[in-house]
Parts: C-alpha cells; structure tokens; sequence
C-alpha cells in the first residue's frame, strides 16, 4: 500500500464563551487537517491547532507552508509500511515546527490502524491501563466565577480540576485557588498551571503561599527554557512541578530528569510533534518512574482523538483532553469524556472522520 495524495484543509472553530489567556482572550480556533489516502482508497486524517503562537511561535499559514513545502515530499508516494522512515526524517528536513509534523504524524498513524481494520489504540499494543480519569481547568476570571464552575465540573464527574495562575496582583490567584478549594472540598485533586508567568524567587514564594490548599502539582512556574530555574524551584517547594513549555524534545525530558527538575511530564502531540516522539516522551518518563499526563492544546475531536487512543495505550497518572470544550460545531463528531473517565472512539483508526464540507482546502499533492 502506497500514499497516494496528501490534502491539507483549515477550518475556524468559533468558541462560546471563548477563554482567556496569559496573551489575551481567545474566541475560535484556527484548525489545520490533513488527510492521506492510500492507493487502495484508505484514508487517514489528522489535525492540529494553528493559532498558538503565543506557545510555540506556529501559525496556521505556517503549519500549511512546512507541510506542503518540506513534509509532503517526504510521504508523497511511499509505501505506508515504511512511515517510520518517513517519520524520522521529519526533524531532518526541517527544524522545530512540531504542530505540522504532529498532523502528519497523527494521519499516517490512523491510516495504519485503518488498514489494520482496528481502533488506534490497539494497533498501539491495547489498553494498559482501567479507568483513566480526566480533568478540567479554570481558566482567569473572578474568583465566584471560578469556584462556580468548579463545582459544575465536579457535578459532572470530574475529579481533578486545575487554575490558572499567573495573574497580578499575587492576590488574584490566592483568592481564586482559595475559592475553588472552598467549593470542592479536600476530596478533589487540584493543581494551578502558571504557564511560565513567574521568576524563580517569585515561583518559590508563591508556591509556598499556595500550598495551604493542597496542591498536587504546580505546572510551569518558570520560563520554559529556564530548566536550572525549574530545579531551583523544585528543590526549595514541596508541591511537584509540571513541564509543560520546557518538555518539547527528548533533549529536553533528559535535562529535566537528570536536574531534578520536575515530578510531572506533560505530553502533549502537538508539542512532541506526533504519536512516534510522544511515545518516546512516555518511555522516557516510565524509566525515570515520573508520572506523566496526557494533554493537548485547545483543539477539535480529530485531534482529541488522537491523544485519547495514545492515553488508552499507555499509563498516565490521569488525562487533560478538554480541548473540545466550547467549540460551537465541531466539523468531526464526538467526546472523550463521560462522567469524568476517558472514553474512546472504537471504529477503525481513530474511529472519527471530519466533515469534508466544513473544511477549507489549502493544498494537495499527488503521486
């Protein structure tokens, strides 16, 4: 079997209400899909999320540009058993530009599973793990707002929540990390993300200024490329810390491990730049014995997809897969979550497929 054509679409996802951000509030999602199709007609999607600029410095224009000019050529009229030499090639025809790497990656993936005629996550090597809960963030907002979203969350099912920090003056965050606390109780595990926002000296007090709500991970308190920043910190505080923008590369998980510098990886496809690097992430963690958790960006369903398939097949400590939340239409059907635990599309592949007719073509590239 052959790649015989690789597709590239775009779709804007509008979002209701939106959410806000460290760089401002966000109101769609700019979506970028690419689908493969085989010389016996098998098809294979994959997608990412192009506007997180702010994240990773991609584009949608960009993420379009890296696949049809550097990574198309690379799959165009290969056999698909030969993907993983595809794959491995990605890094060496083009530096960084992990969101365009992870949509291919992701459609090559499902393609395989396709022809193999079963879900993703068994062509993976099966379920690893039983019941893999999920979580939910409180993004910024008054502190009422957030402990009554919290408390809808956890009515639904959810057990783990996390906030957003970052905010100034300090006292913002304490009252709503206080507030969210007061309304879910002791029961629920909560962690506060501050997404690069604070110096060492100023993630050291603060943390310490938050542990008196029983946090079970504080996620990138420094800025990403401050790994010695990152153990400076882990070493003065008693919460574990999360990597989330430091973790990109092997490279990287290895210097985190060998600094001491965090007790959590945060794996996400987008970052690793697909299903093949994020598994090498996983690997990495299972022998350092840190915990990891499965992530993403805010995407649509394809993209969840993928992530959720990779969670079934490995052992996170739990799941961050809310990326669909308030999309107003999804041009892929579906959900991961029911009653707070993971649940996973059983049809072939992903067990998902877009809606063509909602998609923007972008360009094609034919054997």
């Amino acid at each position: 079997m052959r790649i015989r054509r690789l597709e590239v679409f775009t779709a804007r996802l509008p979002l209701e209400p939106g959410f806000s951000h460290f760089t401002g509030r966000v109101t769609a999602l700019e979506e970028v899909f690419v689908r493969l199709t085989a010389d016996d007609g098998q098809v294979g999607w994959g997608e990412v999320r192009g506007n997180m600029s702010y994240f990773s410095g991609e584009s949608p224009a960009g993420i379009v540009a890296a696949l049809r000019d550097y990574l198309a050529p690379l799959v165009v009229g290969r056999p698909l058993r030969e993907r993983g030499g595809a794959i491995a090639q990605f890094d060496r025809a083009l530096a960084g530009n992990a969101a365009a790497k992870a949509a291919l990656d992701i459609a090559l993936h499902d393609l395989a599973a396709r022809a193999a005629g079963v879900p993703l996550y068994r062509w993976l090597g099966g379920r690893r793990a039983g019941r893999l809960a999920g979580s939910e963030c409180l993004f910024y907002g008054p502190a009422d707002e957030a402990a009554t979203q919290a408390q809808a969350y956890v009515a639904q099912g959810f057990r783990i929540l996390k906030v957003r920090v970052g905010l100034e003056p300090f006292a913002l965050d304490v009252a709503r990390v206080r507030a969210v606390r007061e309304a879910v109780g002791n029961e629920i595990s909560l962690a506060v993300d501050a997404n690069q926002a604070w110096t060492v000296k100023q993630a050291i007090g603060r943390i310490h200024a938050l542990e008196r709500y029983r946090l079970d991970c504080v996620e990138q308190p420094v800025a990403a490329r401050d790994l010695t920043g990152m153990a400076e910190v882990a070493r003065a505080v008693e919460t574990p810390l999360m990597a989330d923008e430091s973790l990109y590369s092997l490279e990287d998980a290895m210097t985190l491990v060998r600094l001491g510098a965090v007790g959590y990886f945060h794996v996400k496809l987008v970052k690793a730049g697909g299903l093949h690097r994020a598994r090498q992430l996983i690997a990495l963690a299972e022998a350092a014995r840190l915990d990891y958790v499965l992530g993403q960006m805010n995407e649509g369903m394809l993209a969840t997809a993928a992530a959720a398939h990779l969670a079934l097949a490995s052992t996170p400590k739990y799941t961050e897969l809310y990326g669909t939340d308030g999309i107003v239409a999804d041009p892929t059907p579906g959900h991961v979550y029911l009653s707070g635990a993971l649940v996973v599309p059983e049809g072939p592949g992903l067990g998902v497929v877009p809606d063509e007719r909602r998609l923007e073509p972008a360009f094609e590239r034919t054997a």
